[in-house]
C-alpha cells in the first residue's frame, strides 16, 4: 500500500531511539516513556507543504494529535519542529 499525503501533510517514519539501563547491581531498568519531541525521517510530503523538506530528510516532530498508519506517521506540517542537519 501506497501513502500520498494531501495538502499541507507529511508522512513520517519514527526513529527509535531505545535507551537501556542498568542499575549498578545489573538490574535492568526498564526504558521510561520519555515527552518531548520525537525524531523521524520524511517518507513523503503533500503538494501543498511550505516546509522545505525533501524525502529521507530527518526532523524532530511533535507527537500530539497524530495519525499513526501501520508503522508509519502522518501529521500536520505544523508539527514539525526543526529539521536535524
Amino acid at each position: 500500500m501506497e501513502i500520498l499525503p494531501l495538502n499541507r501533510k507529511i508522512l513520517l517514519k519514527p526513529i527509535e531511539e531505545k535507551k537501556e539501563s542498568t542499575s549498578a547491581g545489573g538490574i535492568f531498568l526498564p526504558e521510561k516513556e520519555e515527552y518531548g519531541p520525537k525524531k523521524a525521517e520524511v517518507i513523503a510530503i503533500g503538494d501543498k507543504v511550505e516546509l522545505k523538506l525533501k524525502k529521507g530528510d530527518k526532523v524532530f516532530y511533535q507527537d500530539i494529535g497524530i495519525d499513526k498508519i501501520d508503522e508509519k506517521i502522518l501529521i500536520d506540517e505544523n508539527k514539525i519542529i526543526a529539521q536535524i542537519k
